[in-house]
């Protein structure tokens, strides 16, 4: 008699596992995913907006704070993007695309600085 308990309680702790670890994995399957924290194109402002805005320019949307601004993949070079991002903020201190920074030269363009001219020899 006692071991028909045991395997009966053994029977239940099993199914009380099954059912706990399948109500785990459901949770873990209908979870929202995490939104990309990394924009397509990020900029950072020189100088600080007063407020939030949304510019759009050329299929770019750009969402602005204070300090930066992001934006969506476009269809131009990001040098193209930069400048006319530009000239609607103001000179930026950093600009990435997918991440990668541009180089202090390309960011010197797209704020509208003259390249400096090649030493010659």
């Amino acid at each position: 008699m006692t071991a028909a308990i045991s395997r009966s309680l053994n029977s239940l702790a099993f199914a009380a596992l099954a059912i706990l670890g399948t109500a785990a994995s459901f949770g873990l399957t209908t979870a929202p995913a995490r939104a990309e924290t990394v924009s397509f194109y990020e900029a950072q402002l020189v100088t600080p907006a007063e407020a939030k805005r949304t510019e759009i320019q050329n299929g770019v949307v750009w969402k602005c704070g204070e300090a930066d601004c992001r934006g969506n993949e476009g269809k131009s070079r990001p040098e193209v993007v930069c400048a006319r991002l530009v000239r609607k903020v103001g000179p930026l201190a950093g600009f990435s695309v997918k991440g990668e920074a541009l180089d202090a030269e390309a960011l010197a363009r797209c704020n509208g600085e003259k390249a400096t001219p090649l030493a010659r020899r």
